[in-house]
């Protein structure tokens, strides 16, 4: 079983050889899978809200079983990849300096291998899906394996994350047949893939606000560290571009009533809260804050696309 000192949550059911293993996965975190599986969810009802024929509800549900394993496994890969290479920052890093790696619970070799295992899962999922999707895993995968190396020569590392995270959406639409650089809604696809690569950077840059003493004296990168002394107005910046976005997706496919007031509008409302409410002193405030508008923006959006799919 996992060691006394381990906290209450699922790592204490697991046998203790389990744990380091759970750790590097985040497993006792699952608001990351969520973070990562949503955009697939957003990809998956925009593609059928914009197809030309009316997608079943059969095809749409079958997709998204498919992505949740897929997300599941990705943010796994992720996280495990991201300490291997990050071990040496880690370790001048007091959040993270107790993670696997950097306590020695795990070797650089192990999580290596832990890693294509987690990877040699991913490639039997794609199976399921067309060969469209194929390519756009392998976008996603050189990505994330260039992202955790950034924040050693860039201030900007989040751009890439929200690049990743976002391109969920094309493989989404992708999946399901749909051409997302097609006219007329080539547009309101690269509006919707701003949207979310500006929210997962938002999202990000908040998160790591609790790093950032530490960060600037290990010599971590980050626009948490950048606008250390303006993250407020930054993020006021990044809501209303985000909220403009999603207007722009609408305009451009054409969408109704109810994408507006529940994607746009319901969007500027938890995002605008968000960073109102949110006290940056209080670490569990900003966490709290940030991931709860988070997933409320994620359901505002698959809501008003669902309203249009509805309508179809």
């Amino acid at each position: 079983m996992a060691p006394k000192d381990s906290p209450s949550t699922i790592l204490s059911v697991l046998p203790s050889s389990w744990v380091p293993y759970a750790q590097l996965i985040r497993l006792d975190k699952p608001i990351g899978f969520a973070i990562v599986y949503l955009p697939y969810l957003i990809g998956i009802i925009y593609a059928a809200s914009i197809a030309p024929d009316a997608l079943p509800i059969s095809e749409l549900l079958d997709r998204a079983r498919i992505f949740l394993t897929g997300s599941i496994i990705l943010r796994s890969a992720g996280c495990t990849w991201d300490d291997i290479v990050d071990q040496d920052l880690d370790r001048k890093v007091k959040r993270s300096h107790g993670r696997p790696i950097p306590r020695g619970a795990v070797s650089t070799t192990n999580a290596f291998l832990f890693t294509l295992a987690l990877s040699a899962l991913g490639v039997y999922n794609l199976r399921l899906l067309p060969i469209e999707c194929s390519f756009d895993a392998i976008i996603i995968v050189v990505l994330s394996l260039i992202y955790p190396y950034l924040k050693r020569v860039t201030n900007y590392p989040q751009v890439v994350l929200g690049l990743t995270i976002a391109f969920a959406i094309i493989m989404a639409t992708h999946s399901l047949g749909v051409d997302p650089w097609a006219y007329p809604t080539h547009f309101s696809t690269l509006s919707l893939y701003f949207s979310i690569v500006l929210l997962m950077m938002l999202y990000d840059i908040i998160y790591a606000r609790q790093d950032t003493a530490d960060d600037v004296k290990a010599g971590v990168k980050g626009m948490a560290v950048r606008f250390r002394h303006s993250i407020r107005s930054l993020a006021y910046v990044m809501a209303l571009a985000i909220t403009i976005s999603l207007g722009i997706v609408g305009i451009a496919s054409s969408m109704g009533l109810v994408y507006f007031v529940l994607a746009v509008g319901g969007t500027g409302c938890s995002l605008f809260t968000m960073v109102l409410l949110m006290d940056l002193n209080n670490p569990d405030s900003y966490h709290r804050c940030v991931g709860s508008a988070y997933m409320v923006t994620s359901v505002c959006i698959l809501g008003g696309m669902a309203g249009e799919y509805a309508w179809k």
